[in-house]
């Protein structure tokens, strides 16, 4: 059997060691929203306290992806200078191309694949992603010109275009003005996007992290 002194002592680190792990538990990541230095909206971001969020939320219905895309034949076809390289596309618009492949890699982890979700606003939806990554592009059918968006895009009346989603425990949005041509795009490092309502130009966002899952941070978004 273990003598006291020894027992005392095996209690005693027990303890420590219990302090350290639900300290350690407890601490949660800086919040911090990151707007990307290559946007070019105009905007305006606020951070708010639970009861603001609810108050200005309440009315609000919470926001859904949707998952469907209106279907049309020949999508492909009706994009001009598109170029097929073997089990590869490649789209162009002035200086700009993307390459998207169905193809399998030497490995799981350097293949990937491409799919056509179908069209809307006069843009043509694909989805492409491999290991551990995945991207979603819109197409203009008359002009090529493309955008790259973190997840599923969400059009507003033909004249945005927005998509927010997380990259494992980083929460991601991006929104494009497609008239202008504007857009912005913010990240929130170890901090999730778990729930958000849109009024008319407003966004307001609930964020999660996940080594404390029981808090929470609020933010408003709004652009010009």
């Amino acid at each position: 059997m273990l003598n006291f002194s020894v027992y005392l002592s095996l209690l005693y680190f027990i303890i420590l060691l219990t302090g350290f792990v639900n300290a350690n538990a407890q601490k949660a990541y800086p919040f911090k929203i990151t707007v990307n230095d290559s946007s070019t909206m105009e905007y305006q971001i606020d951070t708010l306290t639970k009861e603001q969020f609810g108050n200005s939320t309440r009315t609000l219905t919470k926001r859904t992806v949707p998952i469907l895309y209106k279907k049309k034949t020949s999508t492909l076809e009706s994009l001009s200078g598109i170029i097929h390289l073997d089990s590869c596309i490649k789209i162009e618009h002035k200086n700009n191309s993307i390459t998207l492949c169905n193809r399998k890699g030497k490995n799981d982890r350097t293949g990937q694949l491409y799919k056509v979700l179908g069209s809307e606003c006069g843009y043509i939806i694909f989805q492409n992603g491999g290991y551990e990554w995945w991207r979603y592009i819109i197409v203009d059918e008359e002009t090529n010109e493309f955008y790259i968006l973190p997840d599923q895009p969400v059009f507003i009346d033909c004249d945005y275009v927005y998509s927010q989603g997380n990259y494992y425990t980083e929460g991601q949005f991006k929104i494009i003005d497609l008239a202008d041509r504007k857009h912005l795009r913010f990240d929130s490092f170890n901090w999730s996007l778990t729930t958000y309502f849109r009024h008319e130009i407003q966004y307001y966002f609930e964020f999660t992290t996940p080594n404390s899952p029981q808090l929470k941070k609020y933010a408003r978004f709004e652009f010009e």
